[in-house]
């Protein structure tokens, strides 16, 4: 476990006396780094020559000018702006996937994007006026966050997943270790799984496929790997043709799904309604000869019990 400070700043303490502060924290408590909520207290220069002597990873919270931080000293950027279009998107079927892709450049691994945070509603909390199961929206959420190149933020119980507003507090609660919704659990577990397994995942350069009817369909490649990842948000089930090389099968990870290359040369990625799903693309392995032979022999012993017991029966 390592452990990142947030550390407000007070526009009015000195550079340098501030900066000295912030060298003794990282010193005597060997944190990872400082998450900046307010970084527009202090100038570029600053932050530039906090980045240069500081140790560890320099993040801000931003709901503009990202770009700009990253070009004067900062590692990462909670990027704020784009936490509306999330929530939007995700809390209720069928709106355009487009409008997302466009608000947020998902091509950028400094950016980190969060559905919620310490001073928001919780995300679960939109679902109390729709009526709709949470767990189902948090998996196409957490499906899209974990498996675009944009870091993640999650906040803490989004697992479980708690609820809660921020006007009476009860949206940062302490967390309950005995609860625990299961299937968000082993949702997350699966992708992370595949994080850890697939390094186009982990590494990879997006290129989006298809994005239309809520169905969000793009590629991770690395090297010789790639990922293929299927969100669907409608109320219907989703397939698209897509061009591949030849010969490859894919994969399902999060559901048991096979697809191999079509008779035209193309490759249909299928996803039920308001499903995701992750495509290990690999060579296509063909028949399972061992399956297909254990499955012959029990017909074949159970034809010849049916026939023995013809007989019996007859005599």
């Amino acid at each position: 476990m390592s452990v990142t400070l947030h550390f407000p700043i007070d526009q009015d303490v000195n550079d340098d006396k501030l900066l000295e502060h912030m060298q003794t924290w990282s010193e005597e408590l060997k944190i990872e780094g400082y998450y900046i909520s307010n970084p527009e207290a202090k100038t570029n220069d600053f932050w530039k020559k906090s980045g240069d002597e500081l140790e560890g990873t320099l993040i801000a919270e931003s709901d503009k000018n990202a770009d700009q931080y990253l070009e004067n000293g900062f590692d990462l950027v909670h990027d704020r702006s784009t936490q509306d279009e999330l929530t939007t998107y995700f809390k209720q079927p069928g709106k355009s996937i487009q409008d997302l892709l466009d608000a947020s450049n998902i091509r950028n691994e400094q950016i980190i994007q969060s559905m919620d945070f310490y001073d928001t509603d919780r995300f679960t909390h939109q679902f109390a006026e729709t009526g709709s199961h949470p767990i189902t929206y948090w998996k196409l959420a957490l499906t899209y966050l974990l498996t675009i190149p944009n870091d993640t933020l999650v906040f803490q119980g989004s697992e479980i997943p708690l609820d809660g507003v921020k006007d009476d507090l009860s949206h940062h609660q302490l967390m309950n270790f005995l609860a625990g919704e299961d299937q968000l659990i082993r949702h997350m577990e699966k992708i992370s799984n595949a994080y850890d397994d697939l390094p186009s995942l982990s590494k990879g350069k997006i290129s989006i496929l298809h994005a239309d009817d809520s169905y969000l369909v793009f590629k991770r490649t690395f090297q010789n790997d790639s990922t293929i990842v299927a969100i669907n948000t409608s109320q219907t089930q989703q397939k698209v043709d897509i061009e591949l090389e030849e010969g490859l099968e894919l994969r399902g990870l999060l559901k048991d799904d096979l697809a191999r290359q079509n008779d035209n040369g193309t490759y249909t990625v299928a996803v039920d309604r308001e499903s995701s799903n992750i495509f290990n693309v690999r060579e296509d392995s063909g028949l399972y000869w061992p399956l297909i032979f254990i499955f012959a022999g029990v017909m074949a012993i159970f034809i010849i019990f049916a026939i023995l017991m013809y007989r019996k029966n007859k005599a």
